[in-house]
């Protein structure tokens, strides 16, 4: 058995790195298989029990606000007490998570399991990329980054096509029986080879966990939210309310803790305050992308269900080729070069996306879209190495958990903005009530303003990127 704090230090032994991507892979398989194939099956969720999409929404919108809120505490408990604990238990509550939906008798029951489920899938985003990087010396931080990229491409691209074929034939519950296996099987790899010792001088911040939690959440409904309840709605402005009253708050208790949730010294970093910023806005262009892309595929193009699902699997599914490259590639000439270089390309895809009008054919679509992708793949992972780089060993769980938090923030808040464009454009354009209800010539204005405001946070990011500078080799303290 290898202790906790054996696999903190600098090591290069074969078994552990191999268990390590086996844990962390199976972590990172579940969760995002999870994610993708609920938002396919959210039609069959709502047709069963006879509600209309503004409360089927709930069934995205509660993983989404328990999952963020909860990141960087589950990296803080895998820093504190081992991040294959943290793991053995997330793969527990998503086995019970996922039994229960499979057997729940109506939607309240639903949106419980939905939360008890994002409960897990936050110990396994927050801690798993931390659990691999562990595992393998600081020379070879990208690689182990990249392993996980590949794997992480996976789950996404398998998510929607598996949701499909599982849900068409047995039903929509039969995503989350698959689910259970997958996480006995997460369960045992977590037993085989890692002995989690408590790091007797370090305590979680309870405080700052419950203050973040508490304007986090509401945050995210807001953004999330706004749009379709406006910004006079009672409880968007009571949301608010809590934002602003509790945030300063958490910044105040971070200040004067002695082991703070956040450590706010961590900004002053270049490399990880520009590499947290270029992870948020090239999260936030790609959120046009999910959010979008699919929009202008059946409204305008008026492509079908399994091409629009092709389509968009060109994008998480570049991956797979991309992430493994870009992590060597990160190792051996700084992480700047390929994250910048990957942003570029998502810049250039998506103001490429602009021009495409109502005419496109599937290859000058596919092309566009693969252009994305590729620079998702070159950009991810090396930005995780540089955050997580810049960070002390010890705080790697943490470091993960600051990685997905990014992500999660880029695509939650620029979902809102693009919406807000593109129904803006639209709106201006027609003069109609409803912007989906408008003709494809003003829908294609809506894409094209929506499409070029992505590039532009893209140009952003490749700013933020090649400004941070290269995390030095040797950190391993």
């Amino acid at each position: 058995m290898v202790s906790s704090t054996e696999v903190d230090s600098p090591i290069n032994n074969r078994r552990l790195q191999i268990l390590g991507v086996a844990i962390a892979g199976m972590a990172v398989l579940a969760s995002t298989f999870e994610a993708t194939a609920t938002n396919v099956i959210l039609p069959q969720i709502a047709d069963e029990y006879g509600i209309d999409i503004q409360l089927v929404q709930w069934v995205v919108l509660t993983s989404l606000a328990v999952n963020c809120s909860l990141l960087l505490t589950m990296g803080r408990l895998g820093d504190i007490f081992g991040r294959a604990l943290i793991l053995r238990i997330g793969f527990v509550i998503l086995a019970f998570g996922s039994l229960l939906l499979l057997i729940s008798p109506n939607f309240t029951v639903i949106i419980i399991a939905r939360g008890i489920q994002a409960v897990a899938t936050a110990m396994m985003q927050g801690v798993g990329p931390g659990l691999i990087v562990s595992v393998f010396p600081a020379s070879q931080r990208g690689r182990a980054l990249g392993i996980f990229g590949t794997i992480t491409s996976i789950g996404l691209s398998a998510g929607p096509i598996a949701a499909g074929l599982f849900a068409g034939e047995f039903g929509w519950r039969s995503i989350y029986g698959v689910m259970i296996p997958v996480a006995v099987i997460g369960f045992a790899f977590t037993t085989m080879g890692f002995a989690s010792v408590r790091l007797r001088d370090q305590n979680l911040d309870i405080r700052g966990a419950i203050l973040y939690i508490i304007w986090l959440a509401p945050l995210l409904f807001v953004l999330n939210q706004i749009r379709q309840m406006g910004f006079d709605s009672p409880i968007i402005l009571t949301a608010l309310f809590v934002v602003a009253l509790f945030m300063p708050m958490f910044v105040v208790s971070q200040l004067r803790a002695q082991q703070p949730l956040v450590n706010l010294a961590v900004f002053k970093i270049r490399s990880f305050s520009l590499g947290f910023v270029s992870a948020f806005l090239g999260f936030g262009a790609l959120s046009a992308g999910f959010l979008l892309i699919p929009f202008y595929l059946n409204e305008v193009l008026r492509w079908s269900p399994p091409l629009i699902g092709v389509g968009m699997a060109f994008i998480t599914g570049t991956m797979v080729f991309t992430a493994l490259i870009s992590g060597r590639v990160a190792d051996r000439y700084g992480a700047r070069y390929p994250a910048s270089m990957g942003l570029a390309f998502i810049a250039i895809g998506f103001w490429l996306l602009s021009q495409l009008g109502m005419q496109a054919s599937i290859a000058d679509v596919l092309v566009r879209i693969l252009i994305v992708g590729f620079g998702l793949g070159i950009f991810e992972w090396p930005t995780a190495s540089s955050i997580m780089g810049s960070l002390p060993r010890s705080m790697l769980g943490v470091g993960g958990a600051y990685m997905s938090t990014a992500r999660a923030l880029g695509f939650a808040a620029c979902s809102a903005v693009f919406g807000t464009i593109f129904a803006a454009v639209v709106l201006s354009s027609s003069g109609g009530a409803s912007a989906l209800d408008a003709t494809p010539p003003h829908l294609v204005e809506g894409f094209e303003a929506s499409f070029r405001f992505a590039a532009i946070l893209a140009v952003g990011g490749v700013l933020a990127a090649w400004f941070q500078g290269d995390v030095a080799i040797e950190n391993e303290n």
